[in-house]
């Protein structure tokens, strides 16, 4: 069987395949195939989307998002999405207003807490560390053991200054992962910062 005798069917699970093995760059071709046969398919448009963001092609994961979101307008996990690649670009304000409308679809609680730490680093990134800090709360209440989540927000602590809530937190995260990088990254900042007050 020849490359376009595939029926949309096929395209997508080869896409599927090639995406679960990390073969980003052929699942990308499999799922242009199945929206070529099918511009409305919306999961072809979101894996489509997804498989471009993991190769960094940002503009291009924004656009088959986009056209996803045409699709099913209703799905929030589409406005997280557009969220995390609009945090890529440093577009915070406007990373904020699609996790904002995540919110307001229904959103399975991974999903929220995904798109409260999204929120979060988009809020440190505009200097506003209590409004990050408040969404890293929201996802630590959904998973109190999200490294991401907790790491951030000793991060967020560290840029209000609050060396010792920040030292805490930090704690905390290294009792859950004694290996985790970035929060042994910013156990060091944080103790210098101690030490210097």
């Amino acid at each position: 069987m020849g490359h376009s005798e595939k029926s949309k069917e096929e395209w997508f699970e080869l896409g599927r395949k090639y995406h679960e093995n990390e073969e980003y760059e052929k699942a990308v071709s499999a799922y242009r195939h199945v929206v070529k046969i099918d511009k409305y398919n919306f999961h072809a448009w979101h894996n489509l989307g997804l498989a471009l963001r993991f190769l960094g092609k940002l503009d291009d994961a924004l656009k088959a998002f986009n056209t996803a979101q045409s699709l099913d307008p209703e799905n929030g996990e589409i406005y997280i999405q557009q969220g995390l690649i609009l945090i890529g670009q440093e577009k915070n304000q406007q990373a904020v207003n699609k996790f904002k409308r995540a919110f307001e679809s229904d959103l399975e609680s991974d999903n929220q807490m995904v798109a409260h730490i999204g929120m979060g680093i988009s809020y440190l990134n505009l200097d506003k560390p209590d409004e990050a800090i408040n969404n890293f709360d929201a996802a630590l209440q959904i998973d109190n053991e999200n490294m991401p989540a907790l790491t951030m927000k000793a991060g967020a602590l560290l840029t209000r200054g609050d060396f010792s809530m920040a030292k805490k937190v930090i704690d905390e995260a290294l009792k859950i992962d004694p290996e985790d990088e970035e929060a042994l990254k910013i156990l060091e900042t944080v103790e210098s910062a101690l030490t210097s007050t």
